[in-house]
């Protein structure tokens, strides 16, 4: 992670925590107003709000399946152009007894505003929820 731009690292960085602590004020920080979401299923335009009141859900799917907060373990990016960065990551979620039980890995476009680097495009390379639900049911 020691080559990533710094203020994309620390846009992670904010991003990882307040995801842990389901921090929307700081999310508002790393979130565009408006950004493209998308997995094996398909895309769809998400609002920060809409983002913020899922994310209790979240919480509990993890949670149903003995899974934490997700932890950032990769991150590196490709500077585009002057307004936008493709950052790759990896994330694994720990179950109780702190192993690494599920990783998981997504691509997000970053574009570098007045405010500071927003995220316009979140792709999860995983179906989440499925993957959670196989570790509560096997036989899913």
């Amino acid at each position: 992670m020691t080559d990533t731009p710094s203020d994309i690292h620390e846009l992670f960085t904010r991003f990882e925590r307040a995801s842990a602590d389901l921090d929307t004020a700081s999310l508002e920080q790393v979130f565009a107003e408006q950004f493209l979401n998308c997995d094996p299923n398909g895309a769809a335009p998400v609002s920060r709000e809409a983002l913020f009141q899922a994310l209790p859900m979240r919480e509990r799917l993890f949670a149903s399946a003995g899974l934490g907060a997700a932890r950032l373990v990769r991150l590196s990016a490709d500077e585009l152009d002057e307004h936008y960065v493709l950052a790759r990551t990896a994330w694994a979620l720990r179950d109780q007894s702190g192993d690494d039980a599920l990783r998981v890995e997504a691509t997000f476009l970053v574009r570098r505003t007045d405010a500071g680097p927003r995220i316009v495009l979140y792709l999860n390379h995983l179906d989440v929820a499925r993957a959670v639900a196989s570790r509560r049911d096997p036989e899913r």
